[in-house]
């Protein structure tokens, strides 16, 4: 009744929508249907190499087969705005040529059999016969599941004023007497769905077609007529063909043969004209089943012969994955090679954040590598990298005590989905996967095999409010990676599953050989988004028990700015830089003495430590677990009780006058971070984009031993998280 209430809800719709927008609507949905049904796109693709006659280049198949789903689409669309229209506008939206043969046999008393492909809109072709010369219209359809849908497309097509034959025992008899009484009979015949058809040569490959046409033809004397409706601009054009010859030379069962062919070639004919219109999308050909891993009916079997070549090699295709991102006939490479790759961000790449930089640095360290990788997110502005495609702006969002710059609007979600569709990739990493936006329409759409990396820790309402509805999106990820056993916790117990333990990386050379702002007095550095959340307030209160030559900078801007800076207005030690660009935020690192983390909570992982880390420059932190991840206090870094100004103030002083200790911890720190190479990431990442581009997405990578679809068990990635914390190596972790 689901299913009903949408076709019903999908009716009403389209009627209230004004026509004008039904190319642009088409366009879109065809789009995202294309998107979404990949066996569909394979066989679209084939079946236009077949009328087309050749193979067609990687850009010349995306835009055909774009332009088929949008044809498609729109006959949706017109067909539920038919009920709607008057006489008038269903006579001014139609030209046609051909016709006479129908009006005579109509007026005959012996109504013409019309022979059509699934192609154009037919069904405003029909209406029209019922409408303007007012003829009676009988049509043969297909029975649909479930029951109730068929029974309300057959109610719908009632409405339209035709006459509604179920295929099935009596079909046969019953359009007899439509052809006797003078009815125009509508019939789809470039597909055999009783699977009782005669076989033809169609497009150059052996198949059955249906034998109905033909053999009333052939008992009533009725016309045959090939016909069809294309789409002219906004207009429909009719074409009605001469009449096949029916005339009886031999036994019935040659006759119907032979005119069956016949058929078959008008057919041709009629979908050559308009290739991307033909929407066929169901296999038909022996060789269409063993494209999409489905085994050929019996009835096809014999004509399967091996020497009955395809126009493409056929492949067998797992739904949702293949080669080059989605099945669309394409043969596999023998080995993956130099995989392309697709890094979608849900924030915005042009508004500092954590998971931002960890998508753009972990992309250039891949093209580094030879890897074609490309960014796609929301920009606010001139993408930040040239390997980023931007998919618009963002909306500003509350998140976990946070402002979000996400992106969930319709038209980014369109972007998106084209540049899937256009970049063709072979595996797609999503940050974030869960975020509105970008992210959840890749999962949705899935058109390559998905690896998500959890970063949140914490808190998440929709995973509160929404468990079912993520859990199923969580469940179309085919690898799961969370950067910290918080966010692995966080993902785990709401989502389930399985995830491996990753870290965020840091592009060593960028800190370690970068010029420091140079500086006169001992300077702290703060780098963050001013919301209670990251602690700047803690800070300032600090900075009042430090010696008046102490200097502070202070990145960044939020909410609490305009507060903070008017408590803080006259001293003269605070130099307020507002949103700092990435080349001055290493700077202004690689320069400052300490670097502060104030953080209340809500911390993942503590990436930014280990940039300052990387610069040499003394880190003073709060003690979360976030950051415990990545620093080993004393070691490496100063932690202290969150909230607590008073000790963030020592643990300042102690960086600042302790010398001899800053080194040492700078020294160990200097080691820390080379633990945690970008480089070294992307190496552990292009392991799980190779497990999951050979895998079957239907089975999730195990990453320890899994067995997937004729693979064997996988030898486990090293990686433990020992009680100093994080050792900077992948690990595995169960689901609860």
């Amino acid at each position: 009744m689901a299913t009903v209430a949408a076709y019903r809800a999908g009716s009403r719709l389209a009627r209230l929508a004004p026509r004008r927008l039904n190319p642009a609507a088409a366009a879109a949905a065809g789009l995202v249907a294309a998107v979404a049904s990949p066996h569909k796109r394979a066989l679209v693709r084939r079946n236009l190499e077949r009328v087309l006659g050749r193979s067609m280049g990687r850009a010349e198949a995306r835009r055909r087969v774009a332009a088929a789903f949008g044809w498609y689409a729109r006959y949706y669309i017109e067909s539920f705005q038919l009920a709607g229209l008057g006489t008038d506008a269903i006579d001014a939206g139609l030209t046609y040529e051909g016709y006479e043969p129908v009006e005579r046999a109509a007026r005959s008393g012996l109504g013409p059999i019309l022979v059509m492909p699934h192609l154009g809109s037919w069904e405003w072709g029909a209406w029209w016969l019922a409408l303007v010369p007012e003829m009676k219209v009988t049509a043969v359809v297909e029975p649909l599941d479930p029951p109730e849908v068929f029974e309300w497309f057959m109610s719908f097509r009632e409405r339209l004023g035709m006459n509604v034959i179920p295929l099935g025992p009596d079909a046969g008899r019953q359009v007899m007497a439509a052809v006797r009484r003078g009815d125009v009979v509508c019939l789809l015949a470039d597909r055999d769905v009783g699977g009782g058809g005669v076989p033809v040569d169609f497009f150059g490959e052996r198949t059955r077609l249906p034998a109905g046409p033909a053999l009333m033809a052939l008992r009533t004397g009725a016309p045959l007529l090939p016909a069809a409706v294309y789409w002219r601009g906004r207009r429909r054009h009719g074409v009605v063909k001469a009449a096949i010859d029916t005339q009886r030379r031999g036994s019935i069962r040659d006759d119907v043969a032979r005119v069956t062919q016949d058929c078959a070639r008008a057919l041709e004919d009629l979908i050559r004209a308009a290739p991307e219109q033909w929407h066929l999308m169901s296999p038909n050909w022996p060789s269409d089943y063993r494209a999409i891993g489905r085994p050929v009916p019996e009835g096809l079997r014999d004509l399967a012969t091996p020497d009955a070549q395809p126009l493409i090699d056929a492949q067998p295709l797992t739904p949702g994955r293949s080669r080059r991102g989605s099945p669309e006939g394409k043969a596999r490479r023998p080995s993956l090679g130099p995989m392309r790759i697709g890094i979608v961000c849900p924030y915005s790449l042009t508004v500092p954040g954590g998971v931002q930089t960890q998508v753009l640095a972990l992309a250039r360290a891949l093209r580094r590598k030879g890897y074609d990788t490309r960014v796609l997110g929301p920009c606010d502005g001139p993408p930040p990298d040239p390997g980023v495609t931007a998919l618009g702006a963002s909306i500003p969002t509350i998140s976990n005590g946070s402002i979000a710059p996400i992106a969930p609007d319709p038209s980014c979600q369109l972007r998106l989905i084209r540049a899937l569709r256009d970049e063709d990739f072979d595996v797609i990493h999503l940050h974030e996967p869960l975020a509105p936006g970008p992210t959840m329409t890749a999962l949705l759409t899935k058109p390559a095999p998905l690896i998500g990396t959890f970063h949140a820790a914490g808190r998440s309402l929709a995973y509160d409010w929404l468990p079912a509805a993520t859990r199923f999106l969580a469940g179309r990820l085919d690898d799961r990676v969370a950067v910290s056993p918080a966010a692995r916790d966080m993902a785990r117990d709401a989502l389930g599953g399985d995830y491996t333990l990753a870290f965020n990386g840091i592009e060593l050379s960028r800190y370690r050989e970068a010029a420091g702002v140079p500086t006169a007095e001992p300077t702290i550095v703060f780098l963050g988004r001013h919301e209670p959340r990251k602690g700047l307030e803690v800070l300032l209160e600090a900075l009042n028990e430090l010696p008046g030559s102490v200097r502070l900078w202070i990145a960044g801007e939020g909410p609490e700015t305009a507060r903070l800076r008017a408590r803080s207005a006259g001293d003269p030690r605070i130099e307020w830089l507002g949103v700092v660009t990435d080349t001055e935020k290493v700077a202004r690192i690689a320069g400052a003495d300490v670097f502060c983390a104030p953080s209340l909570h809500g911390e993942s992982f503590g990436v930014v430590l280990l940039e300052a880390l990387a610069a040499g420059t003394s880190v003073v932190a709060s003690d979360l677990p976030g950051y415990r991840n990545v620093v080993r206090p004393g070691r490496d870094a100063l932690l202290v009780p969150p909230g607590d100004a008073e000790a963030l103030a020592g643990a300042i002083r102690l960086a600042l006058d302790d010398t001899e200790g800053s080194a040492a911890r700078a020294a160990a720190g200097h080691d820390r971070a080379d633990e945690f190479s970008m480089d070294r990431l992307a190496d552990l990442y292009l392991d799980r984009y190779q497990r999951i581009a050979r895998s079957s997405v239907s089975g999730r990578v195990d990453g320890a031993a899994a067995e997937v679809e004729g693979h064997s068990p996988r030898t486990p990635l090293l990686g433990v998280l020992g009680r100093g914390g994080w050792t900077g190596k992948l690990g595995k972790t169960g689901s609860r």
